[in-house]
Parts: C-alpha cells; sequence; structure tokens
C-alpha cells in the first residue's frame, strides 16, 4: 500500500513540477500553475508558450516589464475569479495595465468587478497637468 502511495505523490509531484511557470513582472517573481492561467481564455497569461521572445530559458521564466504591484492583483483574479482594485495606483494606470494583460474591466461574465463607480470618481477626481511650455 506504501508505494501506491508514494507512486501517487511522485506522480503529483512531477505534474506540479511540469504545471508551474514563473511570471517576473517588474522585477518582482511570480509563481503559479500553467492551469491557473488558462482560466481566463484569450489573454496574454493565457497564450504564453516558451517560443514566446521574453521567456528566458536561462533563468527558467517568463519577464513583463509592468507594473508589479498591479499585477499581483492580476494574478489573484486568475486564482480567485475576483478582480481587486489595488489603493495604491490611479484608475488610468489600472485601465492601462487590465488592457496590456487583455482584461477588459466591463467582462463582469468573467468575475471582472464593474469599475464603472470607481472610474467617474477617479476621472472626475483626474485633472491633466497643463504641458509645461518651453522658456527661452
Amino acid at each position: 500500500m506504501q508505494s501506491i502511495a508514494k507512486e501517487l505523490k511522485l506522480k503529483s509531484d512531477d505534474y506540479h513540477r511540469d504545471n508551474k511557470i514563473i511570471l517576473n513582472v517588474g522585477g518582482i517573481r511570480h509563481e503559479t500553475f500553467k492551469t491557473t492561467l488558462k482560466k481566463i481564455p484569450a489573454t496574454r497569461l493565457s497564450k504564453l508558450t516558451e517560443e514566446a521572445k521574453n521567456y528566458d530559458a536561462v533563468a527558467g521564466e517568463f519577464f513583463f516589464d509592468r507594473h508589479p504591484g498591479v499585477f499581483a492583483q492580476i494574478l489573484n483574479y486568475y486564482r480567485t475569479g475576483k478582480l481587486h482594485y489595488p489603493n495604491d495606483v490611479c484608475g488610468p494606470l489600472f485601465e492601462t495595465e487590465l488592457q496590456y494583460w487583455n482584461l477588459d474591466s466591463n467582462q463582469n461574465s468573467q468575475g471582472l468587478h464593474d469599475f464603472s463607480d470607481f472610474k467617474l470618481r477617479e476621472l472626475s477626481a483626474f485633472q491633466e497637468l497643463p504641458s509645461p511650455t518651453a522658456t527661452s
């Protein structure tokens, strides 16, 4: 009986090792499973392959020069189905990151929170600064 349990554990360990993926986002390494990233189809993360230009075979990771704090929330969305808005990030930056990762804040059918009320508050409070003028 112990040999069967040991064999099953070895197979499970192999599965986890083969299924694990490392994402380096803005210098912060995030580890998850490929199956987690497949939960939301047709997104940048669901389509990753080791043939991608941003895959570093030596380090065994994908590198993205993006905002690591926002990415932590995005990865958590893949894991939980709930997207939480980080308090330390402005609305336009968050929207830009969602677009980069091919996520849409209006995809309520996939569990993405509707940020329309937040967007209205954020945009009404956001004022564009005047462009610096050249002085001679």
